[in-house]
């Protein structure tokens, strides 16, 4: 493997052929049939962390087009970015608050002073003395933190993982040295009200 690229014998093509049409064979329906949530799926698992591990592996599958076994440490890797990128983001902006804050501050201390200055000297400060510049504030983004607890660690999707396949949701495979997470037709039972026809 080579950055983003995996390089395939025609033996593992043909494999990954048969396995998807082992998937389409078992799968009662389509994943493009499903419409989640981003990450939720409230009310189907019985915990929030099965829920949002189903939800991820069902939007995996709609995006490939169908559905198809999932390489487990590449699933663990993107959600463990997206986890560190939410921090990130959450760093950036407590940082501008906290600049906004402090130049608020900075301002009313000032215009206490001046106004203070101003009401001894009975307005003659006006000549010698400027006025404060209202302070220069950032614009603060909206900030919409996706619905997940991913936020909390790579942990929640580790005990998802776990829930998912005590469940008979999914099972893991260790196929070519690596593992791989495969959707069962248990993981679609308690869906029916996201399937749209």
């Amino acid at each position: 493997m080579y950055g983003s690229f995996i390089v395939l014998t025609k033996k593992e093509k043909i494999d990954m052929l048969q396995d998807t049409v082992q998937f389409a064979d078992t799968m009662p329906h389509h994943p493009k049939e499903f419409r989640i949530p981003h990450y939720a799926l409230p009310d189907t698992f019985g915990r929030m962390e099965d829920e949002e591990v189903a939800a991820r592996i069902i939007e995996h599958c709609k995006q490939k087009g169908e559905w198809c076994r999932i390489e487990l440490d590449p699933f663990l890797s993107g959600i463990e970015l997206e986890y560190l990128a939410i921090r990130q983001d959450c760093n950036t902006l407590d940082e501008l608050l906290e600049y906004n804050r402090r130049s608020k501050a900075v301002y009313k201390k000032n215009m206490f002073l001046y106004r203070l200055k101003m009401a001894t000297t009975l307005g003659m400060y006006r000549f010698f003395g400027n006025r404060p510049v209202t302070p220069n504030v950032k614009t603060v983004p909206k900030h919409y933190l996706p619905f997940t607890g991913a936020i909390f660690g790579i942990r929640h999707v580790h005990e998802g993982i776990r829930g998912l396949v005590q469940k008979d949701a999914i099972q893991i495979d260790v196929a070519q040295g690596k593992h791989w997470i495969v959707p069962t037709s248990k993981l679609l039972e308690p869906l029916s009200r996201f399937r749209v026809s």
